[in-house]
């Protein structure tokens, strides 16, 4: 499988028998949490613009969301009751309905209640294509997946290193090991929504897969315009090591 980071968008095009466009972590209806501070929508239709750019350069076959479609755990906010729909309904002007796929995050409890009809059943814990497992990251893989490569979102990486980049959107691609010996790819993807760039989990024992990491071996560390700020060595400006 080829991977392509679409530089300068927080987004990955994956190409085999198809050619995949992969989001995470949209965070839709964030701004009702928010105290103090007025926030529109206008960002939900910035990133579904930069999508459907996207899509078309890359004239990609298929989507897959990696979770955290929506922001609220506890609940359904009215945000999301309008947004979510209005997001899912233009997507299905460019996909078919069974080349939309959508991996739940930890925040989409009751996201089916949001979607068309005719996606309902396009939402799944964890997707595999080829050799590589999608998933969000808050749940454990099966140890049994015969996998090369995990991609993931749910950390939203920034760089905090107190230069010029302080508080950058990253990607995250680490060579690893696991505990049990098997080397791995893990793409950390950045969050597609811009605003969440210092919301986002510091330390990596909070995520299970991380946890079975016995070395990095290689990583490197790059910003949305494919920048390069870090590597294995400096992993504790983006994760807690």
């Amino acid at each position: 499988m080829h991977i392509k980071i679409a530089y300068p968008y927080p987004i990955l095009i994956l190409e085999g028998e198809k050619r995949y466009l992969v989001v995470s972590d949209l965070h839709i209806g964030f701004e009702t949490s928010l105290k103090g501070v007025r926030l529109d929508n206008l960002y939900m239709y910035d990133m579904l613009r930069d999508i459907i750019h996207v899509l078309k350069e890359e004239r990609c076959d298929a989507i897959v969301l990696l979770g955290d479609i929506k922001d609220r755990i506890d609940r359904i906010v009215r945000e999301e009751r309008i947004s979510i729909p209005y997001l899912f309904n233009e997507l299905l002007n460019h996909f078919s309905s069974d080349n939309i796929h959508l991996v739940k995050g930890n925040h989409d409890a009751g996201i089916d209640m949001l979607l068309p009809y005719n996606l309902r059943n396009s939402v799944r814990s964890m997707l595999v294509i080829d050799d590589t497992l999608l998933t969000h990251g808050h749940i454990m893989p099966r140890p049994s997946m015969k996998i090369k490569r995990v991609i993931m979102g749910h950390l939203h990486p920034v760089l905090l290193d107190g230069s010029i980049m302080h508080g950058e959107r990253v990607w995250v691609i680490m060579k690893v090991r696991l505990n049990n010996n098997d080397d791995l790819e893990v793409i950390i993807m950045p969050s597609m929504n811009r605003y969440l760039s210092a919301d986002r989990y510091r330390s990596k024992n909070g995520i299970p897969l991380l946890r079975r990491i016995k070395s990095v071996t290689k990583a490197i560390i790059v910003t949305l315009n494919g920048t390069i700020v870090g590597d294995e060595n400096t992993l504790g400006h983006v994760l807690n090591s």
